[in-house]
């Protein structure tokens, strides 16, 4: 099967198709996840794309030229650990022991270029590996949209990602790139313009149709003052900074990336699609749930965005400062020192 998958692709170059197929922002994205295992960079994606004369071959190529490659694949990683690391980065496994030995063989023997092998296998993807392959590529480009030039966070917006939708939807909300799962408003019943309740369905508001998920929060961890969030997956900062620190957007970045607190160094502002996350309309002065003990109502807390959000009623408007409430992933396990 290899074989002929290998026949295949190099009769292929030799007919100077694949050789002289153009870059594009899904197959550059692609090589971003295959060699690096992260989500690129907008300012890098767009140089390969829109400023670089280079073909999709000679870009996967030059690839191997960047500091960052050099220090992913040092000159002591051997073939099998480097085809390895590659079907992980794409696919979240190792591949079977048949293809291992067979590429490992390929590329000892310089029959292939680790760049071709790279487009072999990206090519070849079939069933769940295509799936996780596309669901990667479209966070990834998600994320160079933004510009965000974080390598860090370029990372972790690959954690996670399955052939499952789900997990699409679960990163678009822990990183900060879209929406987060849709959460019932806390709203039970209907009222008319009078301020009447409404027990008919002639009135079909959010109490009417009670769509969304339940809130769900773990008990608040005194010990190292947060709270998280089960359906979003996300931590919470809830100790007394989050009523005292009122800050201009920049400081609140700064203070968020700068933050120790239950022994863990990499929490960040919140997107506007994240904090509004913690709205409870089933209450009020706070609407928040109470498992949150640090809470100021009649102030604005900053997003990374800059919106606003006043927890007195859930009210939204955008602002350039406000008080600070950071989180980070809940599963991510990078401890402090």
């Amino acid at each position: 099967m290899y074989k002929i998958l290998l026949g295949i692709l190099l009769f292929t170059f030799s007919t100077n198709y694949l050789y002289a197929e153009e870059t594009s922002y899904t197959n550059v994205t692609e090589l971003y996840v295959a060699t690096f295992d992260r989500a690129p960079d907008g300012y890098g994606l767009a140089y390969w794309v829109d400023t670089s004369t280079l073909s999709l071959e000679e870009t996967a190529n030059s690839f191997f030229d960047q500091l960052e490659t050099k220090e992913k694949y040092p000159s002591n990683l051997t073939t099998i650990e480097f085809v390895n690391q590659v079907y992980t980065n794409l696919f979240n496994r190792k591949p079977d022991q048949e293809g291992l030995i067979y590429w490992a063989g390929e590329l000892d023997s310089n029959s292939v270029s680790r760049s071709v092998f790279i487009l072999a296998v990206i090519n070849g993807a079939i069933g769940d590996d295509a799936k996780i392959l596309q669901n990667k590529t479209k966070i990834g480009f998600t994320f160079a949209l933004t510009h965000d030039e974080d390598i860090n966070r370029a990372y972790k917006a690959m954690e996670g990602i399955t052939a499952d939708d789900s997990s699409v939807v679960s990163s678009m909300c822990t990183s900060g790139l879209g929406d987060c799962p849709l959460k019932k408003t806390g709203q039970i019943k209907s009222y008319d313009v009078e301020g009447e309740e409404v027990i008919d369905d002639s009135i079909k508001d959010d109490g009417f149709y009670q769509k969304g998920v339940a809130f769900d929060y773990t008990s608040r961890d005194n010990e190292k003052e947060t709270v998280i969030d089960n359906v979003t997956g996300l931590e919470w900062q809830d100790n007394e900074d989050v009523v005292d620190n009122e800050s201009y957007h920049e400081e609140a970045i700064e203070y968020c990336q700068d933050l120790k607190l239950g022994g863990y160094t990499d929490w960040k502002l919140p997107t506007i699609n994240q904090l509004v996350t913690l709205v409870d309309r089933s209450k009020i002065n706070p609407a928040i749930d109470i498992k949150f003990i640090y809470v100021e109502s009649s102030n604005y807390y900053i997003t990374y965005d800059k919106w606003g959000i006043r927890f007195s009623t859930g009210y939204i408007r955008s602002t350039s400062s406000g008080l600070v409430r950071c989180v980070r992933v809940a599963n991510n396990q990078s401890e402090g020192n």
